[in-house]
């Protein structure tokens, strides 16, 4: 379908044709064809560089294209602003929006681990201030802002302004959804509003609020339930959804935080059992795609995400002492994952759980081989050493969690080891230093990582 869809474009000019090659590029975000995509905007933006539209759907497609992508959807969208600017009939809509991309751009390259903190820290108080102009702006995009706000402030450790731009953002999409319904159009089906439910609750959780977290992220699936059609699979894949849920399978993303809640509140078992209906969900959803050409990519996503939810289950189970279970969920993990540094750090942590340690720093160094600045593997082999406590052992140690809290700055237990091992070579005052932070990080943690949540809904 996307063959014959760029082979339809190639015989009709950008300039008498904008609009179609524009659409075509919406139909290929739709199916998940992001490479397809950028090709077919290349070819529409050295015809018209002055196409403000063209350059927001560049930017779009460059960050879902991946992190070795996200500079460059930076320098697109700084151009899709100045050219805005330079248009006498931009609209405060269109400034609104090509902020709004600006502010997700700069906030995806905050998150880049590669980056020294000074400069992620300078992209992010960027984001939060272009994103602040965009979300003054009513429309249609006004809501996605604000979620990004709040995100965005989240990791920067600003709870309280996260708090209340979640809030705002919760109560402008219930808005929009309730007006879209009085107009007699379909309600939105909680898609803008799951991403937002389950901030919300990450941030309760970071205040050690388990309890109210896990209420409003319930809150949030009875909300999803009761918006779905008759499909059994329709949260995850339709004809009507799939260009915007599917994306990040929100629903999944809503059970995977309800799970580490329960983890939280010591009640494993429950977990299990959300992130098994998620895994079921998942795996029903891809084997009813089949084969179909035209969902190649949503099935990659189907297989990213229930890798994803195996990983979860492999570290519950050994969080629990039931190795023989966890190591299940690892084999079934590989199989969907088999090459990813995510992938060999369970392996790890499995093996870690069930005392093998040759296994686990096996592991852990299969995935560091991967991604050299894969900051859990880094943190998880350097706390192993740690606990073996040699001397070696204890230098190698301190520099793997130095590397990895350059990554994770914020990583309670990163610099838990780290202090415990200064305070093993006898910098007692340093290693007390380091517990402290801690401790203080650790009061402060929320029950996911916010940057497992998406910036873009």
């Amino acid at each position: 379908m996307a063959e014959l869809l760029c082979l339809e474009l190639s015989n009709k000019p950008v300039k008498h044709h904008l609009q179609e090659w524009l659409d075509a590029v919406q139909q290929l975000h739709a199916q998940g064809e992001w490479s397809r995509a950028r090709l077919l905007l290349n070819t529409v933006l050295q015809a018209r560089d002055d196409c403000v539209e063209a350059h927001v759907l560049l930017v779009q497609t460059l960050l879902h294209l991946g992190e070795p992508q996200w500079p460059k959807a930076l320098q697109e969208a700084r151009h899709a602003v100045a050219t805005c600017c330079h248009r006498d009939n931009a609209s405060a809509a269109d400034q609104a929006r090509v902020q709004q991309m600006l502010g997700l751009a700069l906030g995806s390259v905050a998150r880049m681990t590669v980056l020294p903190q000074a400069e992620r820290s300078k992209h992010r108080s960027e984001a939060r201030t272009v994103l602040q102009q965009a979300a003054q702006q009513p429309g249609s995009h006004r809501v996605a802002s604000l979620y990004a706000l709040a995100l965005i402030n989240a990791e920067g450790g600003h709870y309280d302004l996260a708090v209340a731009c979640a809030q705002e953002a919760l109560e402008a999409a219930e808005a929009a959804d309730a007006q879209q319904h009085a107009a007699g159009g379909p309600a939105a089906a909680g898609v803008p509003s799951a991403p937002i439910v389950a901030l919300l609750a990450l941030l309760l959780s970071a205040r050690q609020q388990l309890q109210p977290a896990l209420s409003v992220v319930e809150a949030g699936l009875l909300s999803l339930t009761s918006s779905e059609s008759c499909d059994s699979h329709a949260s995850l894949f339709s004809s009507s959804s799939s260009s915007r849920r599917l994306p990040h399978c929100y629903d999944v993303m809503l059970h995977r935080v309800k799970a580490q809640l329960l983890l939280a509140l010591s009640s494993a078992n429950e977990a299990l059992a959300v992130l098994g209906s998620a895994r079921q969900r998942l795996s029903a959803a891809r084997r009813a795609l089949g084969s179909r050409q035209d969902a190649a990519a949503a099935v990659a996503l189907l297989r990213e995400q229930e890798a994803q939810v195996w990983r979860d289950l492999a570290l519950v189970y050994a969080s629990q002492q039931q190795s023989s279970d966890a190591q299940l969920c690892v084999q079934k993990m590989q199989q969907l994952e088999p090459h990813s540094a995510a992938s060999y750090h369970a392996v790890g942590s499995v093996a870690a759980a069930c005392k093998d340690t040759v296994g686990a720093k096996q592991a852990y160094k299969a995935a560091l081989a991967l991604d050299a600045m894969h900051a859990p593997a880094l943190l998880s082999l350097g706390a192993l050493l740690r606990r073996q406590g040699d001397e070696h052992d204890l230098s190698v140690a301190v520099g793997l969690l130095t590397d990895a809290l350059r990554y994770e700055p914020h990583s309670h237990v990163g610099w838990f080891n780290l202090g415990m091992a200064r305070k093993a070579q006898g910098h007692s005052e340093e290693g007390e230093k380091h517990l402290f932070t801690a401790v203080t990080l650790a009061a402060a943690a929320p029950v996911l990582s916010y940057s497992d949540l998406p910036l873009g809904i």
